[in-house]
């Protein structure tokens, strides 16, 4: 295979639209379901909150058997009776609706879920389910029920107090009921409203008496809500309503109503205000509450012109200890770090957990290099703090991405997105690092553009802009091997339709685990080409087809390919699949386990770009390939340089040792081609035997 060459991909069941969602959906569960009712594709978010440990688990499972079970028993519901199956054939998405869905450990959990159909062609293909698990949601509103109901009983026990206000005489009648509200031990009173004024909270004065003035110009009605200091410095709330009664002339002459103590259910409005806009595990702002402050500060920066800075915090080592020790530790360690970054950030600055490991610092009135004094004293805290579980000792470290905010920031999406991919530089950089976003960072510009090609690349396949060339491999020595022998390449149409190298985005492909998914796409498409031509199948000697390491390691794939055999009706014994020495050495038990599987069928393994690798001699006793491909680097140059030449000698006669056949890349001209039949090299590939062609010259 040559560099940059890469074989990869498959239109995942027509799922690229989901996939898509998918990964806008990083708060909620999302699965898709096909018309089956076939769980085709999920989220981690969906596969953590139904019990599995990573979304391959949940696909090709059937959504009615495992996520939707009868709560009466054993028996499950009737297809027919499930919403969700029923919004298959929906015209449009539904509204939200409360359903229970089950664990893999059999426990069922309450969640909100919302369904909206899939479309190709028109057509309905599947639909896409997002839920979010209610669970506290529902024990709060339980809350609310009790305490309400508590409440009702302890109003239906009391008296609301009534109040009247002369307001030609200037006195205040308080009943009985009214009068202790006040902190007035008498039975009833009657006194001057001042009286009353200065049992009120000192902070409530003003405003209660600028209500009340408004009132009387004009109003009809009076409605307020006040805190009462009583002798025991008790703090109660106390709402306060009336109605206005007015002579002929419109004078205001006297003002009667109600009164009652609100405490316990301002307590508990309180409260879910706090839990709407709060982190439940470690009590700090949560994602919503951190943008919508920082919505406010953009939307005031025009006119203040104030610096304000924002920070994305991620922790590195979280995985290990969340791996190693369970979530329990993972939970308490996040605890941890919550109170170490509380007491090192400024008074009023805004603290937030963002989401699993992530955190957010929003700082106003705060320039760059204050917001850098900050960061740093943030990482160094937690690089030396230590967290303790169960007699073992854990250093943890933190990556930060810092960012600016001024008159040229433009929108908290974009101040976000910044932040997080100064957060990824700082990564990538070697971690434990803040690094500061600038918009001429070269660093930033590559993640920018890296991200740029995930969009492309997954738009690609769903508009299918892929092709596949061939490029003959041919025999060097005489043989009875008479057949056509190929090696497929993908290729990616741009948005104009022009062609991209492979180099430009199997890079990006890989890091960013889309070749899978590109992989499954040149498996489905070489097979249908051969699958249609049968003259072209008979000629055929053998297909070489590369795969990625992502693809060895993914538990499904095998499957995959095994029931594309079936399905086209190509022998298995006429593929040839390549797969790189570093890809094979990096999952190396992946590699044999998947190797030995599909053997198994008749396939053909090579071990492509060999003699890259440090230690390729080494493994490639454990690995069962038919095929070695030497690594065109020491091909190229063979004639000319000795050096290269005694590397294609030793790579041969090791191979032609161990019973394998052997294959030259990048073989450019006669010259190689007369060395390689001098050292018996088996088969060659290059631009000297024939460049590649599209599939659809062949």
């Amino acid at each position: 295979m040559s560099t940059g060459e890469y074989q990869a991909g498959v239109v995942f069941w027509n799922t690229d639209k989901c996939y898509r969602l998918v990964l806008s959906s990083s708060a909620q569960g999302v699965f898709c379901l096909d018309l089956e009712g076939r769980i085709s594709l999920c989220n981690p978010v969906a596969a953590q909150g139904l019990g599995y440990q990573m979304p391959e688990q949940l696909i090709g499972k059937d959504m009615h058997d495992t996520i939707q079970h009868s709560l009466m028993g054993a028996k499950p519901f009737p297809r027919t009776e499930s919403r969700i199956l029923k919004s298959l054939n929906a015209a449009s998405a539904s509204s939200a609706s409360d359903e229970v869905f089950w664990r893999a450990n059999g426990k069922n959990f309450p969640v909100e879920y919302w369904c909206r159909p899939l479309r190709e062609a028109g057509e309905v293909i599947g639909c896409v389910v997002s839920f979010v698990d209610i669970t506290e949601r529902r024990r709060t509103q339980l809350a609310l029920y009790k305490l309400t109901k508590r409440m009702n009983l302890a109003l239906k026990a009391s008296k609301v107090g009534t109040w009247s206000w002369n307001l030609l005489t200037d006195r205040v009648i308080l009943d009985e009921f009214a009068a202790p509200l006040f902190g007035l031990e008498k039975a009833s009173f009657a006194g001057t409203p001042e009286d009353i004024f200065l049992r009120l909270h000192a902070d409530d004065r003003e405003r209660v008496r600028a209500e009340l003035d408004g009132t009387l110009e004009q109003g009809a009605e009076y409605d307020t809500q006040f805190r009462v200091a009583k002798a025991d410095n008790d703090i109660r709330v106390i709402a306060l309503r009336g109605e206005m009664y007015r002579e002929k002339d419109g004078k205001a002459a006297q003002i009667t109503g109600v009164v009652w103590d609100v405490t316990e259910a301002h307590s508990l409005t309180e409260q879910l205000t706090h839990q709407a806009s709060h982190d439940p595990l470690t009590d700090l702002v949560n994602r919503r509450e951190f943008e919508r402050r920082l919505e406010k500060i953009l939307e005031n920066i025009q006119e203040d012109r104030n610096e304000h800075a924002l920070c994305y915090m991620d922790l590195d080592q979280f995985k290990v200890i969340n791996d190693t020790c369970g979530h329990i530790a993972g939970d308490e360690l996040l605890k941890q770090v919550a109170d170490l970054l509380r007491v090192q950030v400024r008074r009023n600055d805004t603290l937030a957990r963002l989401g699993g490991d992530e955190f957010g610092l929003l700082m106003e009135d705060c320039t760059l290099k204050q917001a850098r004094r900050v960061t740093d004293k943030l990482r160094a805290a937690i690089e030396e703090y230590r967290f303790e579980w169960e007699g073992k000792s854990f250093q943890v470290r933190v990556s930060i991405g810092l960012v600016p905010i001024d008159h040229s920031s433009e929108s908290m999406t974009s101040v976000m997105s910044a932040a997080d991919a100064a957060c990824y530089a700082a990564k990538d950089a070697g971690r434990n690092r803040v690094h500061e976003y600038h918009e001429e960072d070269t660093v930033m510009l590559r993640r920018h553009d890296e991200m740029q090609w995930v969009v492309r690349i997954d738009r690609a396949l769903e508009e299918s802009r892929f092709e596949l060339d061939y490029q003959p491999i041919v025999p060097i020595l005489d043989t009875d091997d008479d057949g056509d022998h190929f090696e497929l390449l993908v290729r990616l149409l741009d948005e104009s339709g022009e062609r991209v190298a492979p180099a430009t985005f199997l890079k990006t492909a890989e890091q960013f685990n889309l070749t899978p998914k590109i992989d499954r796409w040149v498996i489905q498409r070489a097979f249908e080409w051969l699958k249609s031509d049968p003259d072209r199948l008979q000629r055929l000697s053998m297909c070489a087809i590369n795969l990625s390491g992502l693809s060895l390691a993914d538990e499904g794939f095998a499957e995959f390919v095994m029931t594309q055999f079936g399905d086209k009706s190509i022998p298995p014994e006429k593929i040839c699949f390549e797969i790189t020495e570093t890809a094979a050495i990096a999952n190396l038990r992946n590699a044999i386990n998947f190797i030995n599987e599909l053997k198994r069928l008749g396939c053909v393994f090579a071990l492509d770009d060999f003699g890259s690798g440090l230690s390729s001699f080494a493994y490639l006793k454990n690995l069962p390939v038919d095929l070695l491909k030497i690594d065109g680097q020491f091909v190229r140059d063979m004639h000319l340089d000795p050096i290269n030449l005694a590397m294609v000698k030793s790579i041969n006669d090791i191979g032609h040792v161990m019973g394998k056949k052997t294959i030259a890349e990048f073989v450019e001209n006669d010259d190689i081609q007369s060395r390689l039949r001098e050292l018996g090299v088996d088969y060659a590939q290059g631009f000297g035997i024939s460049k590649p062609k599209s599939i659809l010259t062949y």
